[in-house]
């Protein structure tokens, strides 16, 4: 591990005593700032590492490395404490619950550590150097993952404040106008790919269960507050403070690498689909929403978790009585069934439906963040997808139960009954 702690959090409620706004927002993005290089560093390692898991030239064989929380995981807490301050910043109020700041902060701040020490350790023993020793990139890998990383701090955004001084305020709220333009053309896009993945039931974003879409949630989140403001601002007639624009600067930029690296990440990963319901016609999905209002939808996903619920208790006690019986069999029928994946889809669509109702967080201005239009679409595609995963735990209770001898397992009602109590 490097002899410096390059992930050694400043607190914000030491600096804070007798300081302004302006000084105490400018600390809080000083520390961002830090704990973001920190977490780069972390997603550099992970992409380089995955891409030497993938390369037949290491050789290397053995299972797949546990670096702590995932690239994910350690993102969205990050753009939690990022929206905090923001928040804050383009609403004009003052940063409060700075403890918490200092907490959350070195929450992250210790998994990020501990992520590069496990990372280069895992380098180390993999390649008989440290990565500082050695050339980025194995001559021969395509370095797919160490590419992506390398979007992140490289914004294709033109920078206001460069030109703040030389230009009228009407001016550079037409620069931000457009720069919030841009931004939205790319979220539709990472939202059209979003769709995509879902419509094509791809292992890869339902096997982290509601990660990824968090992220976009987030993502949309920052979005909507940026606009929020640029909005505010002209209505009011106000002018935007150098102050401020270097801040919309640093947001935006951010911004633009994070959708661009999540659109990116989707469009060109290896991907792997489950088995599509053959019965299914994922084209016309979309279509079952038109019409409806958000809360009737809601409503049938909550009938459809609640199913969900019931057919997996159900579960739980056929798998062990038939275990008694034949424990092999029945474990090769729970696998083949893919319950892992069935579980990871009602955890997305139950994370979609309560991040964007309120139901799970204070702020109910998320519902609309994505849009109700992709928010319908996501969900009838992953109500079809559940109807079907319905059917497979049907047929995969009623094949357990064929294992207990006189079909010693519990007996429930069939589907149609199950979702109409």
């Amino acid at each position: 591990m490097p002899q410096d702690n390059p992930t050694a959090m400043r607190s914000l409620v030491v600096f804070s005593q007798g300081e302004f706004r302006e000084p105490i927002l400018d600390e809080a993005y000083s520390i961002l700032d830090s704990l973001g290089s920190a977490i780069l560093r972390r997603r550099v390692l992970e992409a380089y590492v995955r891409d030497i898991i993938d390369n037949p030239e290491t050789e290397y064989s053995g299972p797949d490395p546990d670096f702590g929380p995932p690239f994910a995981q350690i993102m969205t807490e990050f753009m939690e404490v990022q929206l905090l301050v923001e928040r804050c910043l383009f609403t004009g109020k003052a940063l409060m619950k700075l403890d918490m700041f200092d907490k959350r902060v070195g929450m992250i701040a210790n998994d990020v550590e501990m992520g590069i020490s496990l990372l280069e350790e895992f380098i180390e023993f993999a390649l008989g150097k440290l990565p500082m020793e050695i050339n980025p990139r194995l001559s021969t890998s395509e370095g797919i993952y160490s590419n992506i990383a390398s979007f992140y701090g490289f914004s294709e955004l033109p920078s206001l404040a460069a030109s703040f001084d030389s230009k009228s305020g009407d001016e550079v709220l037409q620069e931000a106008k457009g720069v919030i333009e841009t931004l939205e053309l790319l979220l539709e896009q990472a939202k059209s790919v979003t769709l995509g993945r879902i419509s094509r039931n791809e292992y890869g974003f339902f096997a982290r269960e509601a990660e990824e879409l968090g992220e976009l949630v987030d993502l949309a989140e920052l979005l909507a507050l940026l606009r929020r403001y640029v909005h505010n601002t002209q209505r009011d007639g106000l002018a935007i403070t150098k102050f401020m624009i270097s801040k919309f600067d640093r947001s935006t930029a951010r911004l633009d690498c994070c959708i661009r690296v999540f659109t990116i990440d989707y469009d060109k990963l290896p991907k792997r689909s489950t088995s599509t319901p053959t019965e299914l016609d994922m084209a016309s999905l979309p279509a079952s929403c038109k019409g409806r209002n958000l809360d009737g939808i809601y409503v049938q996903h909550d009938r459809d978790d609640k199913t969900l619920d019931s057919l997996f208790n159900d579960l739980d006690e056929a798998y062990r009585q038939a275990g008694y019986h034949d424990a092999v069999a029945a474990m090769n029928l729970k696998d083949r069934a893919g319950t892992g994946a069935i579980r990871n889809r009602q955890t997305v669509a139950k994370t979609l439906r309560q991040r964007n109702d309120g139901g799970l967080f204070w702020d109910r201005g998320r519902s609309k963040a994505l849009g109700a239009d992709f928010i319908k679409n996501a969900l009838a595609i992953l109500h079809g997808l559940l109807r079907a995963d319905m059917k497979t735990l049907e047929k995969l209770i009623s094949d357990l139960k064929a294992l207990c001898p006189n079909n010693q397992a519990p007996a429930r009602g069939g589907l149609a009954d199950r979702l109409t109590t």
